[in-house]
């Protein structure tokens, strides 16, 4: 029997289950794909869902994929905004100046781990995207491509650059 989200009366049970699994990992994908507000950019992204619930055929497997199409796209448009607003000299000085770190990164011990992330968070967005889709997802670059939405070709040179990039910075600290 397939799992499905359904419209009638079983949508918030069904909803609610889909949540319960996805919610965590959309999260960390979200924080490590650069957000400053990972879990705002999940809520949205799981509010999208709902909203077009009716035109994903159903299936619980193509909600995951469309929701990690959704935080890929919400955490880029995040980042064009705050660099135009960066040019254009419109966030104030306090929000220039804060490098928190993530509610997921003050939770992590490892040091490797801290590492790690403060290399993804160096690589350009793209590169970035294509290696946490890669290699924390475990997407096959046909995916991956779905995901970010360019040729398969272009998802294997950003998972390849993107490594690159990422020992380098490693190396260096």
């Amino acid at each position: 029997m397939r799992a499905t989200i359904e419209r009638g009366g079983g949508v918030h049970e069904d909803f609610r289950a889909l949540f319960d699994g996805h919610a965590t990992r959309v999260v960390r994908l979200a924080a490590l794909l650069g957000a400053e507000d990972p879990e705002d950019v999940a809520q949205e992204a799981f509010c999208r869902l709902f909203e077009k619930r009716d035109r994903l055929r159903g299936e619980i497997a193509e909600a995951g994929a469309y929701l990690n199409r959704t935080v890929v796209n919400l955490v880029r448009d995040r980042h064009r905004r705050s660099m135009t607003h960066r040019r254009l000299g419109l966030l104030n000085r306090r929000d220039d100046e804060r490098q928190e770190p993530s509610a997921e990164e003050l939770g992590v011990r490892a040091d490797d781990h801290r590492r790690v992330s403060a290399a993804l968070r160096a690589i350009a967005p793209r590169r970035r995207e294509a290696v946490v889709l890669r290699y924390w997802l475990d997407l096959s670059y046909a995916d991956i491509a779905v995901v970010m939405g360019t040729s398969l070709g272009s998802a294997k040179s950003s998972v390849s650059r993107g490594l690159d990039d990422l020992y380098a910075h490693l190396e260096e600290s």
